[in-house]
């Protein structure tokens, strides 16, 4: 298995939090060997988990031992469990409504977000000045609000096919242009 990534995704992400979404993770925890050489690559950022990606991640496991390896994985020192109290809470949903309304107004994605998806888009939106997303499912965060900063591909074992993950963040610009589109269309009713 293999790691490939741009050579300038490492300055992508210096400094930054980086969030895992669930695919992601996922890879990382039935590929040991990527997660070695995803630390190698994004050693300038930190990787985090939000608490509804920990919660996608650990849902369905109900036999003790995967379970149990699931949450020794997800506990590791190489991640950060993102802040989750009360009033962070209200922001990030408030913040995931008023995507959810620009994302059906533009017609995105054509198939609906999940609600994990959209609460990780308002946390991304909350903290949109030091913060990226690594997702295998860009459609979920769509380009009339967030940037691709950058792709990183790596071999899967066995099959020989190549994945590919975006590195994305939220860009405050697209996001007012298209709040503004949407205020309009309210002030109309």
């Amino acid at each position: 298995m293999q790691l490939f990534v741009s050579s300038v995704f490492r300055k992508k992400v210096k400094g930054l939090w980086v969030y895992l979404d669930n695919d992601f993770l996922s890879a990382l925890f039935k590929e040991k060997e990527l997660l070695k050489q995803v630390n190698e690559v994004l050693s300038l950022g930190n990787l985090l988990i939000d608490p509804f990606t920990k919660f996608e991640f650990l849902r369905d496991i109900y036999i003790p031992k995967e379970r149990d390896a699931s949450e020794k994985f997800i506990e590791q020192p190489d991640f950060i469990t993102a802040s989750n109290h009360q009033e962070i809470f209200l922001k990030i949903q408030e913040n995931a409504l008023l995507l959810s309304k620009i994302y059906s107004h533009k017609g995105l994605p054509k198939k609906k977000c999940s609600v994990v998806d959209l609460f990780l888009a308002g946390r991304l939106m909350l903290n949109w000045t030091n913060s990226v997303l690594i997702t295998g499912n860009k459609k979920d965060f769509p380009e009339c609000v967030f940037d691709a900063l950058g792709v990183m591909n790596f071999e899967q074992k066995g099959s020989g096919s190549m994945r590919a993950y975006s590195l994305i963040k939220f860009n405050i610009d697209k996001f007012k242009d298209c709040y503004q589109e949407l205020s309009k269309m309210e002030k109309i009713r």
